[in-house]
């Protein structure tokens, strides 16, 4: 017993180290984080809920965070350490949930296995929702095994409760309640047909409970916005989930890239093989193994497997990517899967505990050495970059500010002013400057390519040029203008544009939001030096701040 605690003491320990190392991003929230503080920062009420309103979310990981900062504050390390802390109840409830399904000894590989993951440790120190997901995830992985074995009204209730707190956190969270629901029920009143009435009847309170939130559930997925049009499925994006999950290594927290066999060129042939090609096969082998054996988490697994499959079709017909984050839900019965398929490999003798340490050990050498651990990658798209940037170019309240794709409030949190001159060039205005139309978003996105494809190869559409003169002529002479440009959008060149809206094949792979954003750089950049001087140029990580005075 002694043995025991000691060493989950010393899983803990190792855990909350590896979430609070690096914890400090001196680059700010980046764009996803900035809006999650943004909404939890309303005043309770009318202006809260139309914050949400205007995001892709649920509202329940806004009302945690609202209280944590109401309750801490809101600096960037504070509202980071919300996500150590669901990290860290993660680690204990995976360790519960194996217990609960087999014994101690699969509990704490689940907690081991929780501690060295790569994709737990990076959204433990993310203010994002995907750790409490997670969280919430696990526990109905918990109270599923719980009320399959014992069909208890408190067993029965800590299920729905946790399939509803889903729901209000992740926007497709129904997808995997719905199947979470219909297997166990199908597995239940197929054990005892007398329960048919009693589950008919607690499905129909959760329906009642979620009918409040329908109307977030219809808004977000009837938008139609171009940020969520930033790339295209490929069957190696179901790879990169996979290493993701499996591996130390994370692929895919924003898009991955092109195809599994250039990013292993791109990561050099011992890192591939050490971090990523061996985890993969040990960890696979695992996992398989514990779906073999544990029939009893078979339906669990095909819940699992029937939600990825709805994400990887919605992704093939373009309305989602295939990021590792949407499919969270599915992670918990996969680490108790492998969890299983080690404590059974431990019926080997030495060779499963060597093959398990060899995984364990592998995936710790790389978060201590390895510079693109999770808990070490900085935050290059973060807000407080550019303000840094503007303040090193001396640009103050009363110069003229120029910000391409985000509205300046993204900077708010971290900017001493808010601009007396400002023009935004954003995802609901870029159709004005390139298309001459004010509701431009929905036509860019849908009309885009089509409409601007001559525009990109040959590059002088004059109405376009005079809509972004008409920027700079309203400029007074002597006066500084500042241009911030987010090289994580806007980083195609002219001769990209030129090449790529010349191969019909490229040209459909390419997203218009990148290619309209970097177009209406490009023509900002020309105008800016036919009527200005250029002073300055500031660049840090995916941010640069071109400084100009007006001729």
């Amino acid at each position: 017993m002694k043995k025991n605690i000691l060493i989950a003491i010393g899983i803990f320990a190792l855990a909350l180290g590896l979430r609070l190392w690096g914890i400090q991003k001196p680059e700010g929230l980046w764009n996803d984080e900035y809006m999650a503080w943004w909404i939890s920062s309303a005043d309770f009420g009318k202006e809260f809920f139309t914050k949400i309103f205007s995001n892709c979310h649920m509202p329940a990981y806004y009302l945690f965070l609202k209280i944590w900062a109401k309750l801490f504050g809101n600096g960037d390390t504070v509202l980071r350490l919300s996500s150590v802390l669901i990290g860290i109840l993660s680690i204990i409830s995976l360790y519960l949930l194996g217990k609960e399904y087999k014994d101690r000894k699969t509990g704490l590989i689940c907690a081991i296995f929780g501690t060295f993951s790569g994709f737990l440790i990076y959204f433990s120190q993310e203010v994002r929702l995907y750790g409490l997901i997670f969280l919430i995830s696990t526990w109905i992985a918990f109270f599923f095994v719980r009320a399959s074995r014992e069909l208890t009204a408190k067993n029965l209730a800590g299920l729905l409760i946790c399939n509803f707190l889903l729901i209000a956190t992740h926007t497709i969270g129904f997808v995997f309640a719905f199947f979470n629901l219909l297997i166990f029920s199908i597995l239940t009143t197929k054990k005892h047909p007398e329960t048919k009435r009693t589950i008919f009847i607690t499905y129909a309170v959760l329906f009642v409970l979620c009918l409040p939130i329908l109307s977030f559930v219809t808004t977000i997925l009837t938008r139609d916005q171009m940020s969520q049009n930033w790339g295209l499925f490929n069957i190696s994006k179901i790879w990169f989930v996979l290493i993701d999950y499996l591996t130390p290594m994370q692929t895919n927290i924003t898009n991955s890239a092109v195809n599994v066999l250039s990013f292993l060129k791109t990561q050099g042939f011992w890192t591939s093989l050490f971090f990523i090609i061996a985890p993969l096969l040990i960890g696979g082998f695992f996992t398989i193994k514990g779906l073999l054996e544990q029939k009893e988490l078979k339906p669990q697994a095909l819940c699992g497997f029937l939600y990825f499959v709805i994400l990887v079709v919605t992704a093939i017909l373009g309305k989602l990517i295939l990021s590792t984050k949407y499919s969270v839900e599915i992670y918990p019965v996969l680490i108790l899967l492998f969890a299983c398929g080690v404590t059974d490999g431990f019926k080997w003798g030495k060779a499963g505990k060597i093959l398990s340490a060899i995984y364990f050990s592998l995936c710790l050498i790389f978060l201590i050495f390895n510079p693109q651990a999770p808990q070490k990658l900085p935050r290059a798209e973060g807000h407080r970059t550019p303000v840094v940037l503007l303040n090193n170019a001396g640009i103050g309240q009363n110069d003229y500010i120029i910000s391409l794709y985000h509205q300046f409030f993204r900077y708010e949190k971290y900017a001493k002013y808010k601009p007396n001159h400002l023009t935004e060039i954003d995802k609901a205005s870029v159709g004005y400057y390139l298309m001459g139309n004010g509701n431009a978003e929905k036509e860019i996105k849908h009309n885009g390519k089509n409409a601007l494809r001559e525009t990109f190869l040959n590059q002088n559409n004059q109405e376009i040029i005079e809509r972004v003169d008409d920027i700079y002529k309203n400029i007074p002479s002597g006066k500084k203008v500042a241009l911030i440009i987010p090289s994580q959008v806007a980083f195609f060149s002219s001769n990209d544009l030129k090449r790529i809206a010349s191969s019909d094949n490229e040209y459909k792979n390419v997203q218009i939001m990148f290619l309209a954003f970097s177009y209406a750089k490009i023509q900002l950049i020309n105008e800016a030096f036919k009527y200005c001087n250029f002073e300055t140029i500031e660049q840090q990580g995916s941010w640069i701040v071109m400084t100009f005075t007006k001729n």
